[in-house]
């Protein structure tokens, strides 16, 4: 019989062990600043680092991705102000930079202490 319980312990034990790594890389990049959700999001991927020197924003990773989409719903980041960042192939889009939210910046502080 499949566990039907709802929240899945993983849900409140957070994160879970299996998505630690990911979540700290998305944490490695918002702690600077140089993360960003973009708009209209239909064909590529939702999450872009930019490291201000002027080249392209550059794809994160699918686990990566799903990491921070999950840290948004659960209220660990918000979107702060918005932004024109440009692709390698020329493409331009709006974006915005991820933050942390006061969760956040607690759940950034206990994975560093852990390390």
């Amino acid at each position: 019989m499949p566990n039907d319980k709802w929240p899945p312990s993983w849900f409140q034990d957070f994160p879970p062990v299996w998505m630690k790594d990911d979540v700290k890389e998305v944490f490695r990049y918002v702690a600077p600043g140089q993360l960003y959700a973009r708009e209209n999001n239909e064909t590529c991927h939702f999450v872009w680092v930019y490291f201000h020197d002027g080249q392209p924003a550059e794809p994160i990773g699918d686990d990566v991705d799903s990491a921070a989409w999950i840290l948004i719903e659960r209220g660990y980041l918000t979107e702060a102000e918005k932004t024109t960042l440009g692709r390698d192939c020329g493409e331009d889009f709006t974006a915005a930079r991820l933050v942390f939210t006061p969760a956040g910046t607690q759940l950034h502080e206990q994975l560093t202490r852990e390390e």
